[in-house]
């Protein structure tokens, strides 16, 4: 499943499939995680803006 990237879309779908939940999203530091983080967060959804190093790619990593 893919799913569009754009801000108002991801939360309409967040809101209408997981009425009630709590969300949190996280973007790469880079050209366009910081607007998207922004809009996300005026929608009501918990976003933050990482450094890319900082997340995890594989399960070796996540330990």
């Amino acid at each position: 499943m893919s799913q569009n990237p754009d801000p108002v879309i991801l939360a309409d779908y967040l809101n209408s499939n997981f009425p009630g939940g709590i969300f949190h999203a996280v973007y790469e530091a880079g050209f366009s995680g910081f607007g998207a983080c922004r809009e996300l967060q005026k929608l009501g959804i918990n976003c933050s803006v990482i450094h890319p190093a900082g997340l995890p790619t594989c399960q070796k990593e996540r330990q």
